[in-house]
């Protein structure tokens, strides 16, 4: 195939690309034109400012990390931060300067939590012999809400641009948390939207412009249940970022804070830890009658009263034919004194 077949076939593939420029160069015109330009602002510009192109890639990433006891049905909490970042431009197969070497580092603080529900001794007695109980302090967290909340961000931001903007060309945020306090049924949060937003200006000498502006908001997240003492972990990100030109330098910029949070409660409980059995006290034992009644105090249960009165909780709702282990202040029962062997 010759240089002119190649140079006419190459035209013929381009005319459908070239079709396509009427369309966002006719926009573009309107837009300029809505701006206050001159028509033939749009020409100049197009000559010069674009004649390059931007180019914004997202790089997803996956990967298996070996964690010791890790196992389904456990509570994940990641959060990331980028540690290191370099980008170096290669030349492609052409020769041409058009890939991009990333050489990126990322931080991830991973934790596990898993919610179990385990059996506590807190008491023991015997009817067949003494028992001294030895005791010790335990602590857990016990999970009180896993929860997220998505406060709505806006605010209108002045550029300062003696030039006029010509477009929005890239927005990027993050969530910085300045203050979180927990009160009661509530986590109240404060911080701040880091936004840098770049863009095209009609300013020959510098047409490519960013600028950075903090955005403050507070929400408070709901969480039954959550006090003071409460401790929680956080991790905030940003979604669903925009920045509208809606004047010559004024930016109108939304965003939703996405802020993914677990509440954990330190519980302290005195649990038995082992025990020292000794023969029953056998004087005390006969001082005790063998037959009583009984007026139900309030916050008595009948393990409570089955152990003051040295008998057993199945004995005493036979005994009263109760219709389960719930008694009420005021009630009367009869107690009858039981030995085990």
């Amino acid at each position: 195939m010759t240089r002119s077949q190649i140079r006419k076939y190459a035209f013929i593939k381009s005319i459908p690309i070239m079709c396509s420029y009427i369309f966002v160069s006719m926009a573009y015109g309107i837009m300029m034109e809505d701006a206050g330009f001159k028509w033939y602002y749009s020409l100049l510009v197009s000559l010069t400012v674009y004649t390059g192109a931007f180019q914004f890639v997202l790089i997803t990433f996956s990967g298996d990390i070996e964690i010791a006891q890790a196992h389904e049905g456990q509570i994940p909490m990641v959060s990331l931060r980028l540690a290191h970042g370099e980008v170096e431009a290669k030349p492609d197969p052409d020769g041409q300067m058009r890939e991009l070497d990333l050489d990126v580092v990322l931080d991830l603080d991973i934790r596990l939590y898993e919610e179990k529900e385990e059996m506590l001794l807190k008491d023991i007695y015997s009817n067949s012999c003494q028992i001294t109980p030895e005791k010790n302090e335990m602590g857990y967290d016990r999970l009180i809400a896993r929860n997220v909340c998505r406060p709505r961000i806006g605010e209108k931001i002045h550029l300062g641009q003696q030039e006029r903007i010509l477009q929005i060309c890239h927005t990027q945020g993050m969530v910085q948390l300045d203050e979180i306090e927990p009160e009661e049924n509530s986590l109240d949060i404060e911080g701040i939207l880091d936004v840098t937003i770049l863009y095209l200006t009609s300013d020959d000498s510098a047409p490519i412009q960013s600028v950075s502006r903090q955005i403050p908001f507070k929400c408070s997240a709901q969480a039954a249940g959550i006090t003071k003492k409460s401790i929680y972990q956080l991790d905030a990100g940003v979604d669903q970022l925009t920045a509208v030109m809606t004047g010559a330098d004024t930016v109108e910029v939304k965003g939703v804070a996405a802020l993914d949070f677990m509440i954990l409660e330190p519980v302290q409980e005195t649990v038995i830890t082992g025990i020292k059995e000794e023969p029953l006290d056998l004087k005390q034992l006969q001082e005790l009658p063998g037959i009583v009644g009984y007026i139900v105090q309030e916050k008595d249960s009948l393990w409570d009263i089955a152990k003051k009165f040295h008998t057993t909780v199945e004995n005493i709702v036979t005994t009263n034919e109760l219709p389960g282990e719930q008694v009420k202040t005021g009630q009367r029962l009869l107690l009858v004194k039981e030995v085990g062997v």
